[in-house]
């Protein structure tokens, strides 16, 4: 949840230890458009974006829908879809950051973020 001060608040403890995976997985549940490409350049992202302070956000320009999302992600949503990486061991799930992404869908205009495999 965003807090008002300047303070992160504390993460929820993950079902399973992902690192940055869950944070690419609540992402890639955010309201749809386009800003949250942009905020990917940003250092130590994503995980940096569930973060912020709501003030932060807002002064960075983002839409009302999308600051709310990051300030109360869908972590339930994320637990379900770790729920299916680890039902099987031939599932894998990739985000733009991982090296195993496909080097062509990388260079379309909007790559999906995250791929399940």
């Amino acid at each position: 949840m965003c807090s008002t001060s300047s303070r992160p608040p504390a993460s929820p403890p993950p079902v399973v230890d992902n690192g940055d995976l869950r944070y690419w997985l609540a992402l890639l549940r955010a309201p749809p458009g386009r800003q949250w490409r942009q905020l990917l350049a940003r250092p130590e992202a994503p995980r940096s974006l569930f973060h912020e302070p709501r003030a932060l956000l807002e002064g960075l320009g983002l839409k009302a829908p999308l600051v709310a999302y990051l300030c109360t992600p869908d972590w339930a949503g994320v637990d379900r879809d770790l729920a299916w990486l680890s039902a099987e061991p031939d599932r894998s799930i990739m985000t733009l950051a991982d090296e195993r992404y496909p080097a062509l869908l990388r260079e379309i205009a909007s790559p999906p973020p995250v791929l399940f495999v």
